[in-house]
């Protein structure tokens, strides 16, 4: 893992403030402290925010200010929790702590319940072609997609997908431990129990104006748990409508994870993030390695999800509308598709058992493999890693396409056979399919 070395002590930050790190100057005192509270209805920047009674308003004027910097070198496991949600443009949260020792940073935003009901019926998940998501019959009042739903009973937590009627489609449930434990190792927990005896809680949004989130370090301890973690959260997009604006986190050295949260914006990530749950409707960016494990993104259909030079899908993550992936070595586990998804020049992904031990493409979405003609190969490729048949990995209703034509070419003993229609039986016995003049395949290794 990275350290942060060689930055001086120079650096302004948003207070005009030395960023501290290495210097002679010593830390500030509240830097120490590991638990901070705010309350952004009925708290006040003139408390000291140690304690829920004495919670102060904004994260900037009442934290941060303290802090002095908005990179505070932080030796022990830090923690911001947010009481009750924010109005937008309450203020402008910066935030880029430097985590050392092996120690956690993280933002937690509390839950805000209604009345609790049980549904009419439940249908479990049925992965397949198309298959179905998780659905709850007859959800009472107003439930809007996006919205979090906690199964009391099971204590376990998944995002409305789609709603009509009071029959809301769910993203893939995830226990509550999965969510709420701070850790740079989470054991994802996949509840597939639910059922209409059960009591289940729609739960408000907890609006958060983060706008800069780049923390840095990167030490770590024997089982990599350290990280930075933000918890619950809704971040609005200023354009008013999902995917206009965007947030693009960054990091240097630690492992950050959005947890069960809400992003409107278009959401970039590049590096070591990670999106447990969550909902997405913005449009979403994996790329280098940052993954996206179950929730729901851009149902809006403002801007794709993309995939880029080894994204990350799996936990039955729903891709809603569009998905699109650029460069090699994207990596889908379980992955549920409810749109078209274009695979473009020199780009692959790689459908391979990931961290549920499952390899599967399914839904009512389909696979265009684009390329072009001529002398530069395109090699967009789907690749099964899977180790068994196509049927089992590809379920799909949407078709299969390599460019543009939903037939391909197989090759066997100095032959090629043109003309083969694409789907997953004739992918199995021929071995993949291919266009040989553009190189976009479907291939097994």
């Amino acid at each position: 893992m990275g350290s942060i070395a060689g930055i001086k002590n120079k650096s302004p930050n948003t207070y005009g403030q030395p960023r501290n790190v290495g210097g002679s100057i010593l830390p500030n005192p509240s830097w120490l402290q590991p638990a901070w509270y705010v309350d952004p209805v009925t708290g006040n920047d003139t408390h000291d925010g140690t304690s829920p009674a004495t919670a102060v308003k904004t994260v900037m004027g009442g934290v941060v200010k303290r802090w002095g910097t908005s990179s505070p070198i932080l030796a022990q496991n830090t923690t911001i929790f947010v009481l009750q949600p924010e109005t937008p443009g309450q203020e402008e949260i910066v935030l880029a702590p430097i985590v050392v020792q092996g120690f956690s940073f993280a933002v937690v935003c509390s839950y805000i319940g209604g009345a609790t009901f049980s549904p009419v019926s439940v249908d479990v998940k049925m992965r397949g072609a198309p298959g179905n998501s998780l659905t709850l019959h007859g959800v009472p009042g107003a439930p809007s997609a996006g919205q979090n739903v906690l199964n009391v009973t099971k204590n376990s937590y998944a995002r409305i997908n789609a709603v009509a009627a009071g029959v809301a489609q769910m993203t893939q449930p995830f226990a509550a431990s999965t969510l709420d434990t701070i850790t740079g190792a989470p054991v994802i927990t996949p509840d597939d129990s639910w059922v209409a005896t059960d009591t289940y809680q729609l739960l408000e949004q907890m609006l958060l104006n983060l706008k800069v989130f780049s923390p840095a370090g990167g030490d770590n301890t024997h089982g990599e748990t350290a990280c930075c973690w933000v918890q619950n959260a809704f971040l609005p997009d200023t354009g008013l409508s999902p995917g206009r604006s965007a947030f693009v986190p960054t990091q240097d050295g630690p492992l950050v994870i959005f947890s069960n949260c809400e992003v409107d914006p278009q959401f970039i990530m590049t590096g070591a993030f990670i999106t447990l749950g969550g909902w997405f409707p913005g449009g979403t960016m994996y790329a280098n390695g940052a993954s996206m494990y179950g929730g729901g993104s851009n149902s809006a259909g403002y801007v794709s999800a993309a995939f880029n030079n080894g994204g990350v899908a799996d936990c039955d993550a729903i891709l809603n509308v569009d998905c699109e992936v650029i460069g090699p070595n994207n990596l889908f586990g379980a992955v549920q598709l409810l749109g078209p998804m274009q695979v473009y020049n020199s780009s692959s992904v790689k459908i391979s058992p990931l961290v549920i031990g499952l390899g599967q493409l399914w839904g009512s979405g389909g696979v265009a493999l684009v390329g072009v003609n001529g002398p530069a190969a395109a090699d967009a490729c789907i690749i099964n890693e899977t180790g068994g048949p196509w049927v089992n990995c590809l379920t799909l209703t949407g078709g299969l396409t390599i460019n543009g034509s939903g037939t391909g070419s197989k090759y066997a003993a100095g032959v090629w056979t043109d003309g083969i229609p694409i789907t997953p039986l004739n992918l199995d016995t021929s071995n993949g399919l291919q266009n040989p003049r553009t190189g976009c395949r479907f291939a097994v290794i």
